[in-house]
């Protein structure tokens, strides 16, 4: 039987795709729909409109949502252990900071081109941290900084060197002149 059918629709395949019902058939079929109440069709057009009203909210709703929870979760991402060690290394940075002023009162101009290397640094440093908060990717960008605080101190601690070597160059120069 099934067979029977199948073949029957392959060879009349196109007489069903260019076959249109009669006119006075949909007609009976929309008086049976609406069982000759016109507010009916009405009310269906306007309920359509009210569901299709409550599913953009919801969407606008769960998208919001969504965007909400990604953006507290990127912020809250930050391993505690690695904010820890680098509010230490500020610390440690803004300690060798105040010995680098001491300085200025001596030699003003040495004094001027150390901070200016030790302020770029401290300005990528913000850029990354702005960065961060923008949503860019937590780990490489807290790796970055934390770099940067790395370099920062490296630069801080060869500069407070250059500064001890001098002293003591100033202070052997002093001696062999009291000879």
């Amino acid at each position: 039987m099934s067979r029977k059918i199948d073949n029957y629709f392959k060879k009349n395949r196109s007489a069903f795709y260019e076959a249109e019902p009669p006119e006075h058939i949909w007609r009976s079929i929309e008086k049976e729909l609406f069982k000759g109440n016109p507010q009916k069709k009405k009310f269906l057009v306007m309920r359509i409109g009210y569901l299709t009203g409550i599913a953009a909210t919801i969407i606008i709703v769960f998208t919001a949502g969504f965007m909400f929870w990604k953006y507290n979760h990127s912020k809250q991402s930050v391993n505690p252990d690695i904010s820890a060690v680098q509010h230490e290394y500020i610390r440690m940075i803004n300690s060798k900071k105040e010995e680098l002023y001491q300085l200025k009162k001596t030699d003003p101009v040495m004094y001027a081109d150390f901070i200016k290397d030790i302020d770029d640094l401290e300005a990528n440093y913000l850029q990354l941290k702005n960065n961060l908060n923008k949503g860019a990717n937590p780990d490489e960008t807290m790796m970055a900084m934390m770099v940067n605080l790395q370099a920062q101190m490296d630069a801080l601690n060869q500069q407070l060197q250059v500064i001890e070597k001098l002293k003591n160059f100033k202070r052997k120069g002093n001696e062999t002149q009291d000879i």
